[in-house]
């Protein structure tokens, strides 16, 4: 997954050709690329509101506002179904689960794709397909 997203690091050598669309693939993949970490990597006394305002804070524009980005936060929780568990802490799965699976899958989701979403918001829900099952 790393050399499809071109994030190998430099000292790993990728042999071949990587193609998307019958195009060969260039570092602008980085930006259109990415990919859900199987062991996800919360702070687990956060809630799921917290880390996400933490996400836009980190990755949206540092012109937009606080408002605007709480705005981009509440629409992106209430897109993804998390609209129950946003003031729930995330929790650390083995000790103290806090949220579903479904939710852990949705929020990974969602920090991978935080930039991504509010250029393509209207097919986000077609793009999860069944996370829950």
């Amino acid at each position: 997954m790393t050399a499809l997203a071109h994030r190998v690091p430099g000292r790993i050598i990728v042999d071949g050709d990587i193609l998307v669309n019958s195009r060969k693939a260039n570092r602008t993949m980085a930006s259109l690329a990415g990919y859900v970490h199987q062991d996800d990597l919360f702070v687990g006394s956060l809630t799921v509101k917290e880390h996400l305002t933490f996400m836009a804070r980190l990755r949206m524009d540092r012109r937009r506002t606080n408002w605007q980005r709480s705005s981009r936060v509440q629409e992106l929780i209430k897109e993804l179904g998390l609209l129950k568990a946003q003031n729930t802490r995330i929790g650390i799965p083995g000790q103290d689960k806090s949220l579903s699976g479904g939710e852990r899958k949705r929020l990974a989701f969602a920090t991978e794709v935080f930039p991504l979403y509010f250029v393509h918001t209207g097919k986000l829900m077609e793009e999860l397909g069944s996370m829950d099952s």
